[in-house]
């Protein structure tokens, strides 16, 4: 029995604590580089895109293969950069990751052969939002010290979003 200084979590407050948990996002700003990581369908790419018409950032990375069979997630994202005005030049591809650990780790290797880590300082990380927690822990894991990072995760409807992640089956 709960004493009179207790109360119970409520619903209220136990769903966002746990959107707290799962969820974060950076409202947009000036990077060196944003990498988006895989995804089946092109929502994650759209802030990169965004943000490229803006110019906030002039280097994009697209990466992850993605199911076996399946067309590539670099692919779908890359075609969505593209057809959102984004140049090829503009675009690097990382083809090979299957999992987060992979999208970081082998977009830091990519980023390393053909731009250098020495310039770039802001980098910025575009994934669906129930990516986006684990997606910036592994790159604060696994990317060079001494970076400010931040996410930035599409709006579309058709993605899990915080503010109404418990309201469907999926979420």
């Amino acid at each position: 029995m709960l004493s009179d200084k207790e109360s119970p979590i409520g619903a209220d407050d136990t769903i966002q604590r746990i959107t707290d948990l799962i969820f974060t996002g950076s409202q947009p700003r000036a990077l060196d580089l944003l990498i988006v990581l895989g995804s089946p369908t092109p929502t994650a790419c759209y802030p990169a895109i965004e943000m490229f018409r803006a110019g906030l950032v002039p280097w994009i990375v697209v990466t992850g293969r993605g199911r076996d069979g399946a067309r590539p997630e670099w692919q779908i994202l890359k075609d969505a950069l593209l057809a959102g005005g984004v140049p090829e030049d503009r675009i690097l591809v990382e083809p090979d990751a299957v999992n987060t650990l992979d999208n970081i780790k082998l977009s830091a290797r990519l980023i390393a052969e053909r731009l250098g880590w020495s310039g770039l300082r802001r980098i910025g990380l575009s994934c669906k939002p129930l990516h986006a927690r684990r997606a910036l822990l592994t790159a604060q894991t696994h990317l060079p010290p001494g970076l400010s990072l931040s996410v930035h995760c599409p709006t579309d409807p058709m993605d899990i979003q915080p503010g109404t992640w418990w309201q469907s089956q999926q979420g």
